[in-house]
Parts: structure tokens; C-alpha cells; sequence
């Protein structure tokens, strides 16, 4: 029995150039230094990711002064689907530069 063709839709397109140029941002040097963000910032990390290793988003928190980091056990790779209110509220109420938002703080 001979194997289906596989379905080309746009993400194939263009052949592997850009799932290559995906794995490759994960091992290059990001093109700025986290310790320089200066303004709050909330990193979401998913414990079901099969993408991204949590290490990589602690030690991305890890860096950033102002970062609060959510670690949501039973979120895959795209957190944001599950938490995206949760996420907005947080930002509706971080000021900016002036934020008193505290890492660590309760998140859902």
C-alpha cells in the first residue's frame, strides 16, 4: 500500500527554511542582553511545552530585573491560549517603568 502524500499547506511552502531558522534561534545568541529590559515583563511557561524546556524560561527570568515568570503545570507550548485573560489582567495592572508588580506574586 503505497503512503499518502503529505498536505502542503503554507508552512511548507517554502521548504524547511523556516522550521530550520526555528531551531537554529534556539541555540544563537538572541541579538540583545535580557539584564537591559527595563520595564516588567511576564514570561508564561507551559510544564506540558515539548518545545521549550522550562529551564530556558527561568533562566530567561532569570535575567530580566523586572520579570515575573507564571509556571502553569498543565499548559503545553502555547500558554497564552490558556492564560491569555489572566496574562492581560496582569498587564492592565503593571504601570509601566513605575509598576510596583513584585515577582512571585499570585498568578492563576
Amino acid at each position: 500500500m503505497a503512503r499518502p502524500a503529505l498536505q502542503s499547506g503554507p508552512a511548507l511552502q517554502s521548504r524547511p527554511a523556516p522550521y530550520i531558522e526555528d531551531n537554529l534561534a534556539a541555540v544563537r545568541p538572541c541579538g540583545f542582553d535580557p539584564g537591559q529590559v527595563s520595564v516588567p515583563t511576564l514570561l508564561l511557561h507551559g510544564g506540558r511545552d515539548r518545545v521549550v524546556p522550562q529551564l530556558a524560561g527561568e533562566w530567561l527570568a532569570g535575567r530580566i530585573p523586572a520579570a515575573e515568570l507564571w509556571l502553569r503545570p498543565e499548559d503545553g507550548h502555547i500558554t497564552v491560549m490558556a492564560a491569555g485573560d489572566d496574562a492581560l489582567r496582569w498587564l492592565a495592572e503593571t504601570d509601566g517603568p513605575n509598576s510596583t508588580a513584585q515577582s512571585g506574586r499570585d498568578h492563576p
